[in-house]
Formats: C-alpha cells, structure tokens, sequence
C-alpha cells in the first residue's frame, strides 16, 4: 500500500530524516508550522501536495533556533507533479541524504515537472543556496 503523510497544525515536529518513498504521498494542510528540528530533514521521493493560502500559509522553521534544519529533498520522477503554495522556509542549511548532496535548504534533484507558487525561502544558515534545482523543471509565480 502507498504511504500517505499527512503534516496537519497548528503546528507539526519533523525530528531526524522523514522519508515518503516513491509511490507515497505528503500532504501538508493550510496553517501548518512545520518546526524542523536541528539537523532535520525530509526526503521526498513521492508527490509533496503543500497547499497553503494568503491567509493560512504553511511555515517551515527551525525548532531550534541556535541550530539549523537540513534540508528538504525531493529527489526522482516520484516527486513529479508535486506543488507548493504559499509557503514560507527559513532557517534550513543543507544535509548529504542517500549520498545526494542538498546545497540548499530547498533542493529539487531530477523532477520533471513541479511548482512553487507564492513562495518565500530565506535565512538560510549554511550551503550554496536557498534553493537548488538540479536536472529538474521547476515552475514558478
């Protein structure tokens, strides 16, 4: 069977590596601050459905704010398709997952297509970038 996750809030923990395998799925409601502990990361191998609104945007921050998140991965044709909305990250700082290394907070490695619509990346602690696209097609506004 699939594997559905389902990061609801006010507010969510992600501590350590949080894998959604190809095939599975994450989903993130609105007004979800999704606090990333030190070092933490997610590693999306499947579709990621972020769907926040002006109003109910979907926050990644740090849990701890003397020490960075890693990054947040999606990696493979898997994570086609997947789509972001109204999201905000800050506070990440880039990991090494299954020998990939994420330059970025935000890092998009061999994904077709996927979106990022009205979203914000910034304060990031450590890496090359905020975000990082790599042999990807990544769309914007």
């Amino acid at each position: 069977t699939p594997v559905e996750v389902v990061l609801e809030g006010p507010d969510a923990h992600v501590d350590g590596l949080l894998r959604i395998p190809a095939g599975g799925r994450l989903v993130i409601r609105p007004g979800t601050t999704v606090h990333m502990g030190a070092e933490a990361s997610i590693l999306a191998r499947g579709r990621v459905e972020a769907f926040g609104t002006a109003k109910l945007p979907i926050i990644f921050t740090c849990g701890d704010e003397f020490r960075p998140w890693g990054s947040f991965a999606l990696v493979g044709p898997g994570a086609g398709g997947s789509r972001f909305e109204h999201c905000d990250f800050e506070g990440g700082g880039g990991a090494t997952l299954d020998r990939i290394e994420c330059k970025g907070m935000v890092v998009v490695h061999r994904v077709e297509v996927m979106r990022f619509d009205t979203c914000f990346f910034e304060y990031n602690v450590r890496g090359d970038d905020a975000i990082n696209a790599v042999h990807s097609e990544v769309g914007s506004e």
